[in-house]
Parts: C-alpha cells; structure tokens; sequence
C-alpha cells in the first residue's frame, strides 16, 4: 500500500498514527485557550498533618480575578478519592491511536468518576458554578516532543469534547475560546489538530509570579523558582494531563507534571548548594581576574586565577584547591559547577570578582534543594491546590524504565503489551498512587526492581501538606474502579 493510500485509509478508520500526526504537525503553529481546575481530593483529610496543612492553605492569598474565584470556592464534586480506569483494547494498535474509542473511553470513566449518564453533565460536576468567562486550561506534558511519548493530541481533544458539552445556565455552551493547552515546551505538535478557538501557550507566555512563589522547604536559590502566571493569575480552574511514565522519584504523574509549571525545572531536582557557569568553555582571562565566593555562610574567599586559556577540567583543578569548604569542577557539558561540600544546611554564593565577567555565574545564594520535597511543594501552593478540578492520566501508552524520557514500551502485565488506558480521578496523589503500583508491578515482573528507598517519597510528602491521598495496595481509602469502554 502506497503512503498515500494508508493515509486515506487510516482517517477513513477514524485513526491517527504517531508517526503521521508528527509528519503532519512539525511545520505548523497554533494557539489555545486554557482552562483551569482546583483538587477536590484535598477535601477528606485522613490526617490531622493533611487538615492543618489544608487550613494553612486555605489562609494563604491567591492573585488574579480567576484566583479570587478560585479560592471563594471549594464545592462538591466527584467522589474525592476515586480513581476510575476505563479500559478498551482497540484503543491503540501498534502506533496508532483510534480517537473515536478514546473519546468513549474518557466519557465511560467520566461518568463511572461522577456518576452522571451524560458527558457534558459528568464533567459539569467538576466545575460547579461554572461561569462563562472561566479559563479552563490543560497541563498537558510533552518534555518528549515530537516523536516521544508525550500527552497524545486524541486524548486532549476527548478531554475538550467533555469542555464544550458543557451547558451554562440559561442553555449557553461553555466556549472554546475559554479554553488553553500548555507547557514548558515542544508544544508545536498540538498545531492545526485542536478545535478551532482553542490556544496552544508555552508556560511562562504571561510571565512568572514572584508575588505568590511556592512555600518551598528547600529553596532553589535566592531568586526562588516561581510558578506561571498562566497558572496563578490566567487560569479558573485546571486540568492535569499527565502521561504515564516512570523516574528516579518512581513516577511522573500528576504531582511531577508541575515541574513544567515552574520557571526552571532544572533547579528543583535534587543537588547540593551549586552554582553553575552560564557560559562554556574554553574560557578565556586576558589578565589575572578574582573570584569572590561564600561557602555555607562563611567568610568570603578571593580565589586567584592566572591569565591565560583554561577547559572545564583545567580551571576546576586551578579553582579547588583555593576553596574551602567547596569545590570547581565540570560533571558533564562544557560549563563549570561551583558548590559547596556541606550538608544540608549548606549555601554557597558568588559574590563578585573581576573572573565572573568571564564565568557569569548568577548572584544570590544558593542553597540544598530536594526534589521529593519540591515537587510536594510546588502541588501544595494555593493556585495548585485549589484550581485542580481534573486529572486524567494519559495511559495508552506507558515508560516504566529509564524515563521519563524515551518511546513508549512492551508492558508484560498488561494484555496487550500496553495499558490501553485513561485514569481520571479529582485527586492527583490517589492517581499517583495507582499509577506508581502499575509500574512497580511491571519493573518487578520485568526484572528492573527499583534501587531507590523508598520509591514513593514525593506522594508521602504530598500527602502530608494536604494535597490528597497516598496507599499502597491494597486500597482502601483509595476508590479504585475499572471500566470498559
């Protein structure tokens, strides 16, 4: 069969492939609207650290018109700790994805999660009080791109379907034009197949809000990691569109899909008090030049480095020997990392010095930072929590080693190699929780047993500050419910 001729029979099917949706969408560009959800899993505290953590979120201010709203509001809604899977094995073959049962899959597990019979209603129980302006925005995660796994376009368009069946009172349907699709990057892929009126946004497309900067245990540095204003002043209500994928932090589901959220995801994995050059090697000093640094607080270190022309490795070398307390040296890349030696409590920052014309390492202290723990932090800020109205988890493929990068891969406990599945759920550590089991179970089976204790540290923690439920199977407080669609 000619290109041509699988093409026409492909859409005759009502299918996409992956490799031609990526053929067709590379050289196209779009926009989308965004629509915006608040957790309602957070509303059944099974413990008194959950509730305290809930009322000291309930205290803190949120910004914007669409935050304002946003915190007024905590209505019920869908059963808080039920996660519903629906199930098809004609969901995909091979590489293509047939959008016609993925659109039904995302109504049966709707109304399986509401318990409602129509789609608009079902997902009209998310939003109570919906209004007309309301900005719904998608977090979807595509840090794969074009050919990777990432959030597939049928699934976001299932999930807008269920948007624009909604009907406002008076019998007016909720618009398109409300409604936005966003991350970090490589949203490219989504041009040209959304619905018309819909916007495709990169994450920082209105600036980073450093009024409202996440309660962070561990700051990334004195210029502190700030979420998106999209998120915080852009969006009523939010959906989280996650795909299933494993990390060295056992998942990234719903709670890790923030990272994209934020300004640099890079600071907020875990490393010790570091600073980074922010230019390359070779690099080059016409004439002995200084360098001024702090470590863990203490007095500042002038450390000398003579003219001439050094690599990575030849300066880190010149440069630790001169440190106390720290060290130079050039991990990976072509730029060269400063840090301090100490423990936790440890910082270290760059005071100045004729050499940082040449280096440009940034200014301000830097600090410890915890990835678990910035990931609770990030999904237990005020604009998270109380926005996210929706998670659906992207499981019609899945990576359960070696993520979160790469293709999506032979599943053995599953039946057809592949999960052939959507999660929907209010509450993103319950979803988390399933999902983590799933590919627990599979690395097991697989061989591939985690080598990190305990696997599951990020859900504990964000359990903890209240932003839903975390249980190991069996469950019990988690409602989980299968489905076939």
């Amino acid at each position: 069969m000619r290109p041509e001729e699988e093409r026409v029979e492909s859409h005759a099917k009502g299918t996409i492939s992956r490799r031609e949706f990526v053929q067709q969408s590379s050289g196209l560009a779009g926009g989308v609207a965004l629509l915006g959800t608040g957790l309602l899993g957070c509303g059944q505290r099974e413990s008194a650290v959950a509730e305290e953590a809930s009322e000291r979120l309930a205290q803190a201010p949120t910004g914007g018109r669409a935050a304002e709203r946003a915190a007024g509001e905590r209505p019920a809604g869908p059963t808080s700790h039920r996660v519903v899977r629906a199930h098809s094995a004609k969901a995909t073959r091979k590489e293509e994805i047939d959008a016609a049962v993925v659109e039904r899959m995302f109504a049966a597990a709707m109304q399986k999660l509401t318990g409602r019979g129509d789609l608009g209603q079902a997902m009209l129980a998310c939003f109570p009080g919906l209004q007309a302006d309301d900005v719904i925005t998608l977090k979807i995660n595509c840090i794969n791109g074009q050919g990777g796994l990432s959030t597939n376009l049928p699934v976001i368009n299932a999930i807008i379907k269920g948007l624009l069946a909604m009907e406002l009172p008076g019998g007016l349907k909720y618009s398109a034009q409300n409604i936005v699709v966003w991350d970090q990057n490589n949203i490219r892929y989504l041009a040209g197949g959304l619905p018309a009126g819909v916007a495709v946004k990169q994450t920082g497309a209105s600036g980073w809000d450093r009024d409202e900067l996440p309660p962070y245990k561990h700051p990334p540095s004195d210029h502190l990691n700030a979420l998106a204003k999209l998120l915080t002043r852009d969006t009523t209500w939010l959906v989280n569109v996650p795909v299933l994928k494993n990390h060295s932090t056992g998942i990234t589901g719903c709670l890790k899909n923030h990272m994209g959220s934020v300004e640099s995801p890079g600071q907020l994995h875990s490393h010790g008090a570091e600073a980074w050059s922010r230019t390359r090697e070779p690099y080059k000093f016409a004439a002995d030049a200084t360098l001024q640094v702090k470590v863990d607080g203490g007095a500042v270190q002038n450390v000398t480095i003579k003219a001439g022309e050094y690599t990575g490795k030849q300066l880190g070398k010149l440069v630790t020997p001169q440190l106390q307390g720290g060290k130079c040296d050039q991990p990976w890349g072509k730029k060269v990392r400063i840090q301090s030696e100490g423990d936790r409590e440890g910082s270290l920052e760059i005071v100045g010095g004729t050499a940082n014309e040449v280096l440009k390492f940034p200014s301000g202290r830097q600090y410890w930072t915890d990835l678990n723990q910035n990931i609770a932090d990030l999904n237990s800020h005020p604009a998270v929590i109380r926005k996210t109205k929706l998670c659906v988890m992207d499981a019609l493929w899945g990576i359960y080693n070696r993520g979160p990068g790469g293709q999506p891969m032979d599943w053995l406990t599953f039946p057809e190699r592949t999960p052939n599945s959507l999660l929907v759920s209010v509450d993103p550590v319950a979803m988390d929780s399933v999902c983590f089991d799933w590919i627990d179970k599979e690395r097991r089976r697989q061989e591939h047993g985690f080598k990190w204790h305990p696997p599951h540290v990020h859900l504990r923690l964000a359990a903890s500050q209240g932003c839903g439920v975390f249980e190991q199977p069996p469950f019990r407080v988690i409602d989980y419910v299968e489905v076939e669609a």
